[in-house]
This record gives structure tokens, C-alpha cells and sequence, in this order.
């Protein structure tokens, strides 16, 4: 057997791998915390990771707004309606919080960003939203939602 597909292989099974150990980072399968509602959803997002050594956009993602934590997913190519997992941001914490090996088990990020951490811009009809992912370096996620009204009323300061 040649080199070429010895390597060939070992890939195929290394991205089997990844498909079998990833499989549960479905938004389906995202346990609700106790008590928790869901306040808004927005399909068809565009999110952006900004920041690092380059940008990242994930296309056609749900955003979901609860009222601890903001859930963005992305549409998979293959199943008719699964959302693979992208960043599960919970916002009624104290100080930012960002774990690798967390990332590395879950296959998702599961970060903690204070409220007062999150921005909000007027953009057209609707607001960009821009949080950080990390309390170390510049990381952001960015994006742009028309149902605005939730996001207003809990990521506001209230006078």
C-alpha cells in the first residue's frame, strides 16, 4: 500500500472520529437549564469571529436568546433541520470566563460573558450585537439581528 493512501485513510477515519465524538453538540440536544425561557430566535444570521489571526463567518446560523444565556448555531448541510453547536454564551455571571478544554470535550464554546460586557449598536432596521469571547486577547463575536427588542431590553443599562 503506498504512502498516499496510507494518508488518505488515516484521514478519512480521522474525521469519522471527529463526526462520532462530536455528534451530541446538536442544538436539539442542548439540556434547557432549569427554568429557563426562550425570549427570541432569529434564523439565516451571519456571525463573525473577529479578532484572531483571522476572521471567521459562519453563515446561515439560529440565534437564540433565553433569559441566562444566548445559543448560536449553525445550520448542517445534511440533516434537514439540525443546528451544529457554535458558542453557548451565558451572560448572568459575574466575570468572563473562557475555557479550552471545555471547548476540546464539548465541541462547542461554552463561555461565560458578563452582561455589561455585551454591545449593541443601532444598525438599519435592526442592532449589531458584539461580545467578547475571551477575557485575554481581543476575540470577538459579532453580529447582526432585526428582533432587536429583547436583546435592548436585557442588554441595556436601565436608568
Amino acid at each position: 500500500m503506498s504512502i498516499d493512501r496510507i494518508i488518505i485513510l488515516f484521514f478519512i477515519a480521522f474525521l469519522v472520529f471527529i463526526a462520532l465524538f462530536y455528534r451530541r453538540a446538536i442544538l436539539s440536544r442542548l439540556p434547557g437549564l432549569s427554568g429557563e425561557a426562550i425570549l427570541g430566535e432569529e434564523d439565516e444570521v451571519a456571525v463573525y469571529e473577529t479578532g484572531g489571526p483571522r476572521t471567521m463567518c459562519y453563515n446561515r446560523c439560529r440565534v437564540r436568546l433565553t433569559d441566562s444565556r444566548i445559543i448560536i448555531a449553525q445550520k448542517m448541510l445534511f440533516p434537514r433541520n439540525a443546528f451544529h453547536l457554535r458558542y453557548v454564551i451565558s451572560y448572568r455571571v459575574a466575570e468572563a470566563r473562557t475555557d479550552l478544554l471545555t471547548v476540546l470535550k464539548k465541541g462547542y464554546y461554552d463561555i461565560e460573558v458578563p452582561a455589561s460586557l455585551v454591545s449593541l449598536s443601532e444598525k438599519g432596521a435592526g442592532i449589531s450585537v458584539n461580545l467578547p469571547i475571551s477575557p485575554s486577547n481581543n476575540r470577538m463575536i459579532e453580529f447582526d439581528i432585526q428582533r432587536s427588542g429583547e436583546f435592548l431590553r436585557i442588554f441595556t443599562p436601565s436608568s
